[in-house]
C-alpha cells in the first residue's frame, strides 16, 4: 500500500503512524499539485504488477481486495484486456442495479463512446507498466476520462465486474463534482476539454453526437464561468451542431451569459446542483 499526502494540512502523517511499522505499507509526502500529481507519484513508487486507487474521502467496502486478487491473474495473463472495471457509490445511495451491463463482460472503446459504461463512478484494476505510455492529467480539474478513453482505444477493452467495491463520500463539497468546485475548476476544465475533443472528438462526432453536444455545453458553460464570455458562447452554439435537441438549453445559456461574471457563476452552481439531485433520482453519481 502507498500512501501519497499531497501536500495536506491535516496531520496524515500523524493519523497513519502506527501503520507503518508494517512493511507493506509505504508513506510519502510530496508538494500539493492535485490528485492528478498524487497519483502519478504513486504509480511511480508503485513495485507491484497491478495497481489501484483509492482517494482520501473513499472507502473500500470489505473483500474488495479478495475480489481484486480473483480477477489478478486474467489481467496478468491475458494482454488483450487493459484493466478490470468495479463500481462505486455514494455513502448515502442505495443499492445500485444498471441492467445494460452484465457481470465480466467486456466494454471496448467504441462501446465505452457509444454509451455502454456504467452510470456510476468506477474503479480501475491495471498493469503497472500501462502507466509506461498513459498518466492522469495533471490539470486540476479531473477529467480522468482522457486516460480511461486513452487506454481503451489504444490498449483494449475492459473486463467489468458488476461489483459495487468503493464508496465515496460526499457530507462535504469539497469533491470535483461539488457544487461549490463549479468557479475553482473553471480555471482548467476548458484546457482539459480541448485536449479531450482533440483526441477524440471525431470518434464521438460518428458514434454518439449527443454525448459531444454535452462536452461541448459543459466547456462552454466554464468558459464563460473563467470570463472568456466569447469562447464560452462559440463552444455553446456547437451544442447545437450535435444535438438540436440541445435548442432551448443552449438559448437559456446564452441568455444568461449576458449575466455580470459573478452571477453567471451562480447560475453554473444551480445548475451543478441540479445535475447531482438529477442524478441522485435515476440511481447514478456524479
Amino acid at each position: 500500500m502507498i500512501i501519497v499526502d499531497d501536500g495536506s494540512t491535516d496531520d496524515t502523517a500523524g493519523v497513519i503512524k502506527e501503520y507503518l511499522t508494517d512493511t507493506r505499507v509505504r508513506y510519502f509526502k510530496k508538494e500539493n499539485g492535485g490528485v492528478g500529481t498524487a497519483r502519478n507519484f504513486g504509480i511511480a513508487k508503485a513495485s507491484n504488477e497491478l495497481v489501484t486507487f483509492l482517494d482520501s474521502d473513499d472507502e473500500f467496502v470489505p473483500n474488495t481486495i479478495e475480489l481484486m486478487q480473483e480477477d489478478a491473474p486474467r489481467l496478468l495473463t491475458d494482454k488483450s484486456i487493459s484493466m478490470v472495471l468495479y463500481l462505486a457509490k455514494k455513502n448515502s445511495a442505495k443499492s445500485y442495479q444498471d441492467n445494460r451491463l452484465a457481470d465480466k463482460e467486456l466494454i471496448d472503446y467504441k462501446s465505452a463512446v457509444q454509451g455502454r459504461w456504467p452510470r456510476v463512478e468506477t474503479v480501475q484494476l491495471c498493469r503497472k507498466e500501462t502507466f509506461n505510455k498513459y498518466l492522469f492529467p495533471t490539470l486540476a480539474g479531473g477529467h480522468e476520462t482522457i486516460l480511461w478513453n486513452s487506454i481503451l482505444k489504444y490498449e483494449g477493452p475492459a473486463l467489468l465486474r458488476t461489483k459495487i467495491v468503493r464508496i465515496y463520500h460526499t457530507e462535504h463539497d469539497s469533491r470535483l463534482t461539488g457544487v461549490s468546485s463549479v468557479i475553482s475548476r473553471a480555471r482548467t476544465m476548458p484546457k482539459l476539454y480541448d485536449i479531450f475533443l482533440k483526441e477524440f472528438e471525431e470518434d464521438y462526432k460518428a458514434l454518439n453526437p449527443k454525448q459531444l453536444a454535452y462536452f461541448y455545453l459543459e466547456k462552454g458553460i466554464f468558459e464563460i464561468v473563467d470570463g472568456d464570455v466569447k469562447a464560452g458562447r462559440n463552444s455553446i452554439w456547437k451544442v447545437i451542431q450535435f444535438d438540436k435537441g440541445k435548442l432551448p438549453v443552449v438559448i437559456l445559456v446564452l441568455c444568461a451569459s449576458i449575466l455580470p461574471q459573478v452571477l453567471f457563476g451562480k447560475f453554473a452552481q444551480y445548475r451543478q446542483a441540479l445535475k447531482v439531485i438529477l442524478s441522485n433520482l435515476r440511481g447514478g453519481g456524479l
